[in-house]
């Protein structure tokens, strides 16, 4: 219900409120891979003698509440001043917690001889629950211009997008996932004997003007020859235009020889191997030759009790296509079309001739066994040690190991193959892994990132982990609808990830594309291989 936002921002003071179902309703996107933000000061207290599922997004069992005099800390984390003079001497009060809190600390306030936590993170699922500890919806602090700072901090901060957004607004991709759209919508010519190709341009464009001359001077020196016979015309005209039909027709099905119905699909999967969660993303586009109706159906082929979702995979923006756009797509305006017994069913979406649809799936499922078996824990140094192996029922190819900054180079694991961190090759730096930083005269390039790229598997690279490559000051695109996909604020926790692609490009999705017009069924085609994640938590001490 809730897949439409990027992040929610709960206050606890509002969370009685509101319905079980609505809650449970955050909780389940949260897990899935949600960013929720949870506002609670003195309103903890109450969150945590209500038990339920608010309960669980605290950072540990609370205990009581305590004055907060020294307010500097805040102040200098929200960047502005003035905060104690609303409060007064009595200061604010926070809540304390049962031994240390869950996850990360990112500020915490000293009073006396013990810290107090302030905002906390920490993995649920896959996803992130952020806890801030001051009740900033309280009429002394809602007006503090602190305030939208500390919401901003707490939100990742804001947009970087400068000078770098011109090169992407030439070439018409308003984020990354128009980018991603745009490379899944790009269907390959087949080359010399190996399928149709479409009429090169230059050869239509020759054939136009052909027929213009033709028609003048050519057929007007006919007609106006010897003083002008206008009732040759009535033949010339339709004689000259059946040719170069037929000479169109005859080129099309000799050099083109027309567009099977085709589909290229790619896969996300996603694994947690605390609760056993899958989360799979699949994307289909669809090139029909002719004007028909489409059926189209998910599945999903891993774990059990999987549900999926499909939807029409739209554009941002205004442009033609978009979901803003001022003119409704001709395609899609035709007809109505609806969601079959399940929404993983959509039935009778118009398509037009020689024309494509794109299509995105979601679904979750439970894997039927434990997904790795870990011992991977966090050193002093800031590395990992200990190992992993992975049991899901089929092997990865070129794996690495994720956590904070650094990159691990693990390669492929079959079911029940073990890594140690050990025995393999150093960390790397992870930023210049994904960015495929080169040394080049005693310092490091990126390499720049094209927004007119067409590479299916390295945009999905780049935007499972973008704000780890440096976000859109890397890119010069917003993520957009794949922000979802991003994992970077998992790695600043207590969580590793385990990123690998299937082997023999096994898709994840089945997708059933099926043309009403003409009874064929698309062949779904992976672009790229199905790429893999496993977000495995860190043991608080070294394993035997």
């Amino acid at each position: 219900d809730y897949d439409a936002a990027d992040a929610i921002v709960l206050c606890g003071s509002a969370v009685e409120a509101l319905p079980a179902v609505v809650l449970a309703g955050i909780d389940a996107w949260v897990r899935d891979g949600g960013r929720l933000v949870l506002v609670s000061g003195v309103s903890t207290q109450k969150l945590a003698e209500g038990g339920g599922i608010a309960a669980g997004w605290l950072p540990g069992s609370f205990e009581r509440l305590v004055p907060l005099r020294r307010l500097g800390a805040i102040e200098a984390h929200a960047r502005a001043a003035g905060l104690g003079d609303r409060v007064g001497q009595a200061g604010l009060r926070v809540p304390t917690f049962a031994g240390s809190p869950a996850g990360v600390v990112d500020l915490s306030a000293f009073e006396g001889a013990s810290g107090l936590p302030l905002v906390t993170r920490r993995c649920v699922g896959l996803g992130t629950v952020t806890w801030l500890g001051i009740d900033i919806d309280d009429e002394a602090l809602a007006s503090w211009q602190g305030c939208d700072t500390l919401l901003v901090a707490l939100l990742g901060g804001r947009s970087r997008v400068g000078a770098e957004a011109g090169a992407a607004e030439a070439t018409g991709v308003p984020d990354m996932a128009g980018q991603f759209r745009a490379a899944l919508d790009t269907f390959p010519a087949g080359a010399a004997g190996s399928g149709p190709r479409p009429v090169p341009f230059e050869l239509i464009a020759a054939l136009g003007l052909m027929y213009v001359l033709c028609l003048y001077p050519l057929d007007w020196r006919i007609v106006s020859r010897d003083g002008g016979r206008p009732w040759l015309a009535w033949l010339t005209l339709p004689a000259l235009a059946a040719a170069f039909t037929g000479v169109a027709w005859l080129t099309a099905a000799r050099w083109g020889g027309g567009r099977a119905v085709t589909a290229r699909v790619v896969d996300v999967v996603d694994v947690d191997a605390v609760t056993r969660h899958v989360r799979g993303s699949s994307w289909a586009a669809v090139l029909s030759p002719d004007n028909d109706r489409l059926d189209v159906a998910a599945t999903p082929r891993l774990g059990r009790d999987g549900t999926a979702a499909v939807s029409w995979f739209a554009d941002a923006g205004r442009g033609f296509g978009g979901v803003d756009a001022a003119v409704p797509h001709p395609s899609l305006a035709a007809a109505d079309y609806a969601y079959g017994e399940s929404l993983a069913v959509l039935d009778g979406v118009p398509i037009a001739a020689a024309s494509s649809r794109l299509f995105a799936a979601e679904w979750s499922a439970v894997a039927e066994s434990p997904v790795v078996s870990s011992s991977l824990f966090r050193t002093g140094q800031g590395t990992l040690g200990g190992g992993v192996a992975h049991h899901l029922p089929f092997a990865l190819e070129a794996c690495r190991l994720l956590h904070a900054g650094w990159l691990y180079d693990v390669g492929p694991l079959r079911p029940g193959d073990r890594y140690d961190t050990e025995a393999g090759r150093g960390p790397r730096s992870l930023a210049s892994a994904i960015t495929r930083r080169a040394a080049s005269k005693e310092r490091d390039l990126a390499a720049r990132w094209d927004p007119a790229s067409t590479d299916v598997a390295r945009i999905l690279e780049v935007a499972a982990f973008h704000a780890a490559a440096g976000g859109d000051g890397y890119t010069g695109l917003e993520p957009g609808r794949l922000a979802r996909l991003d994992m970077s604020p998992l790695l600043s926790c207590d969580r590793a990830v385990l990123v690998g692609v299937v082997a023999d490009a096994a898709p994840a999705t089945s997708w059933r594309l099926d043309l009403r017009g003409s009874g064929t069924t698309a062949d779904a085609v992976p672009v790229a291989p199905t790429l893999c994640r496993i977000v495995i938590p860190l043991a608080a001490e070294p394993q035997p």
